[in-house]
């Protein structure tokens, strides 16, 4: 079963309240709206390029509205959870949600619960850590990262935040490696314990060139 650390749970809590809340019939779904062109132009202007991969709005690759926290786990279509992203980066973020949960339809996910409990925590975590910053929350939820990337195609997600905050970067750096199944955690390595095994190869390397040698001589 898929465990979301107690500290992390407990910073999300109102978030993860609104989405179990929604998923138990609780609380009513929010209705989309379309921004309209003066909105959407103001956050052109706030916003220049994507956010998360730095690629400027194109025909190509519009800019839309991302809802944070989706609508179809609770969330509010309100100005507070709203965030542009690129046409890409947008669908990459739904495509993790159907990696982790199996699907996007509510009805789908209710008629599984409480079974996707901890993977709703960790989609939901995510959701919200990967567009603030968080970064304990993310190297906690670093394998939903590793999902994005490789449905963005991305070789560094994340761009903006992390140039910001470059000297702690390397605690959660990622590994492009394959997304192994709906809410199942990979064994990434950091930098410093990528460095801290090939040193142990070297070392091993060498002790048996030494070895060899020893004999060779006598």
């Amino acid at each position: 079963m898929i465990s979301v650390d107690k500290k992390i749970i407990e910073k999300y809590k109102l978030p993860l309240k609104d989405a179990f809340d929604y998923i138990g019939k609780k609380k009513p779904v929010s209705k989309r709206k379309q921004w309209t062109s003066n909105q959407r132009d103001k956050w052109m202007l706030r916003e220049p390029n994507c956010p998360i991969c730095k690629e400027a709005w194109s025909e190509s690759n519009i800019m839309t509205k991302e809802h944070i926290h989706p609508i179809v786990l609770g969330g509010q279509d309100r100005d507070d959870n709203h965030v542009p992203l690129c046409q890409k980066c947008n669908l990459a973020r739904n495509s993790v949600m159907v990696a982790v949960l199996g699907s996007s339809n509510i009805l789908a996910i209710r008629n599984r619960m409480p079974a996707l409990k901890g993977s709703i925590e960790e989609f939901v975590v995510w959701c919200h850590a990967s567009i603030n910053g968080d970064e304990y929350a993310m190297g906690e939820t670093k394998h939903l990262t590793e999902s994005f990337l490789q449905f963005r195609k991305l070789k560094i997600p994340f761009q903006a935040f992390f140039q910001r905050n470059r000297s702690r970067y390397t605690r959660i750096k990622l590994k492009p490696q394959l997304f192994r199944g709906v809410g199942c955690s990979q064994r990434i390595w950091s930098r410093e314990q990528q460095l801290e095994r090939k040193r142990a190869k070297e070392k091993v390397k060498h002790r048996f060139s030494v070895a060899i040698l020893i004999v060779n001589n006598h």
